[in-house]
């Protein structure tokens, strides 16, 4: 996994600002550069027409220039001026009266028509001089000469001869980049050209230049353009755009590692903004801030944990005491069925209830609810049951044993405010003595008819208990007696309906089998049945004594 990480950090690293840089290249500098190219192409053919009009104009003007020239020799040959230098040539062969012919001296005189008909190789290799090489051409031109003339027998003529170069005017070839060239043959392909007739002879002055030669002088500045291009855009502004990218690309990579730090297990690691960090800077603080609420909800749910787990030593330790505090198995005493039951609630109370037999062969019978939770109500149930045993084995006297119970009770519980419902009772062969401090009263039926038993006092640990008297209950064989806590009664179901008197006085009363703690579990039964799918919040306690 290691090595994994590390093969990942090398792809990433250093690649953004190259990666960023190759798709400005690819999105702004190839469409410039193509652009450069077709305004290149566009540029040669605006150069093209330029030429081409350039060529016209000369032409035109030398062709006008050379007709009035050849027309003022013939006049001059037909006055037979004395001061002109005549020359007595042949005729040249199927010429008419006047002609005007090119002399080469070394191929002798060129005629239009013989040419035309049958080109002689001396005027083939001037078509090559001309594809070939300007500075040919224009060599040639220089040892031709333009002769006017006139017939003056059938075989015959006088010429004046004057030298072509000096009627063309012909610049410096290497100044002048277009090649004039008089000639009755077509040029070479590759040229560029514009014919003229001259009037009255069988001459066409052809005015054109190598195409080649434009083509490499564009090509030239298309280099130096593309080279100046690449240098400003490519090289000085790429760099520049690289730079940047490299600049704003340190505050991401400062990020990256942070994260990496952080998945470390560097959980303090945090993002430092960088001057150069613009939106990354954004990103980096709400990182951090996330950061720093997830470690907060981190370190909270530890606390909520730690808590919880508290709670459930608390109330597994809760349970136990009110486990405790039950009496596990009932003495067992002659003409005397006895059944319980308690449904702890989801929360720890303190409610008990318990059998104690004395020495006396009387019977304490009790139920007991503490008003508080937790832990604390546990202690204190368990230390009121020890207190009512304790003093139940000195003495028979019920009042006396509340009262001294109630004292030990608010020693303890008068800083806490814990207080208790009590419901005791002195149980004898033929009678029930019973007080009942604050806690609900007991069901007592008899041939199916119900008796509450109850006296009001007030309930454990509030004040101090004084004048207490027992109430008295005459028994007979196959009375029962049913205490619970208000659990019992304030059951509730989905549609918070209370389980109520009326319904737990029907249960006693349908539950009539032969043994007691068989009919106590069916009416705690019956309780579960009426408020199932609900939480209950308080105990459910329930003791049911019957006489044989």
């Amino acid at each position: 996994m290691p090595q994994n990480n590390k093969t990942k950090k090398n792809v990433f690293e250093g690649s953004l600002a190259r990666r960023a840089f190759l798709i400005c290249f690819a999105l702004l500098i190839l469409p410039l550069f193509v652009h450069t190219f077709l305004l290149y192409r566009k540029e040669l053919q605006d150069e093209e027409k330029i030429i081409r009009t350039d060529l016209r104009a000369i032409g035109a003007q030398k062709a006008q220039y050379l007709s009035e020239l050849i027309h003022a020799d013939w006049q001059l040959l037909e006055n037979r001026a004395n001061w002109l230098d005549l020359q007595a040539i042949p005729l040249p062969a199927g010429s008419p009266s006047r002609f005007a012919v090119l002399y080469d001296a070394q191929s002798s005189l060129v005629n239009l028509e013989d040419h035309q008909s049958s080109p002689s190789s001396s005027n083939l290799s001037h078509s090559e001089a001309l594809q070939n090489s300007p500075n040919l051409t224009a060599r040639r031109i220089e040892k031709q000469s333009l002769i006017t003339g006139i017939a003056v027998s059938e075989t015959n003529a006088i010429a004046i001869e004057r030298p072509l170069a000096t009627l063309l005017s012909l610049p410096e070839p290497a100044s002048f980049p277009v090649d004039i060239t008089l000639t009755p043959n077509a040029l070479a392909n590759d040229q560029w050209k514009e014919p003229f007739l001259i009037p009255d002879t069988n001459l066409t002055l052809t005015v054109g230049t190598s195409s080649q030669r434009i083509y490499n002088l564009q090509i030239s500045h298309l280099i130096l353009r593309i080279a100046s291009f690449l240098f400003f855009v490519a090289v000085i502004g790429g760099g520049a755009v690289y730079f940047l990218l490299r600049k704003a690309y340190r505050p991401l990579n400062a990020l990256r590692l942070t994260m990496e730090r952080v998945a470390d297990g560097a959980v303090h690691s945090r993002y430092t903004p960088h001057r150069w960090g613009f939106e990354v800077n954004a990103i980096g603080e709400s990182f951090n801030d996330t950061l720093n609420s997830v470690l907060l909800h981190q370190e909270e749910a530890e606390a909520e944990r730690l808590a919880r787990e508290k709670l459930a030593q608390e109330l597994k330790l809760g349970h136990e005491i009110q486990e405790s505090l039950l009496p596990r198995t009932f003495p067992s005493m002659p003409n005397l069925d006895i059944g319980a039951g308690c449904l702890p609630a989801q929360e720890v109370g303190g409610d008990f209830y318990d059998v104690f037999p004395l020495p006396s062969g009387k019977c304490l019978i009790a139920v007991a609810d503490l008003a508080g939770k937790g832990i604390s109500a546990c202690l204190f149930s368990l230390g009121l049951r020890s207190s009512l045993r304790a003093l139940a084995s000195t003495t028979d006297d019920l009042a006396e044993i509340v009262a001294k119970a109630n004292d030990l009770f608010l020693l303890d519980a008068k800083e806490t405010g814990e207080f208790a419902t009590l419901w005791i009772g002195m149980l004898e062969s033929k009678a029930l003595h019973y007080i009942s401090l604050g806690h609900p009263p007991v069901l007592f039926k008899r041939q199916g008819q119900f008796h509450e038993l109850s006296t009001h006092h007030p309930a454990i640990g509030l004040m101090p208990l004084s004048g207490l008297n027992a109430a008295t209950q005459p028994l007979e064989p196959g009375d029962e007696l049913l205490l619970y806590s208000d659990g019992a009664t304030e059951a509730h179901n989905t549609s918070q309906e209370l389980y109520g008197m009326e319904r737990l006085k029907a249960s006693f009363l349908r539950y009539q089998s032969v043994n007691a703690q068989t009919d106590a579990d069916l009416i705690l039964q019956d309780i579960q049945r009426f408020s199932q799918g609900m939480l209950q919040h308080d105990d459910l306690t329930l003791l049911l004594i019957r006489l044989g």
